[in-house]
């Protein structure tokens, strides 16, 4: 088991531990408001940001990759409001 799953797991379950645990572990300097752990990135790049769109546009992208591209999208896949093809 990863430490961070662990200590994660602690401190969002904190009221769930018995007084022993929760003071083992105020004795460690852990403890819900003093929280080590960052909070994992959940932002996500937009299509927009992607190397596929960027390369495409400085022209570093091979031409297989743009026609690889093109096959996923219904008309222009650099366009802002580029639409997924439909699923057969």
């Amino acid at each position: 088991m990863k430490i961070g799953s662990w200590l994660g797991r602690q401190l969002t379950t904190w009221h769930t531990l018995a007084p022993g645990q929760q003071h083992e572990m105020v004795v460690l300097g852990l403890t819900p408001e003093s929280n080590p752990l960052t909070p994992a990135s959940r932002a996500r790049r937009t299509f927009e940001q992607t190397k596929a769109r960027t390369k495409h546009r400085t022209g570093q992208l091979p031409d297989e990759h743009v026609r690889l591209v093109a096959a996923l999208f219904d008309g222009d896949w650099t366009a802002e409001d580029a639409a997924p093809a439909a699923l057969a």
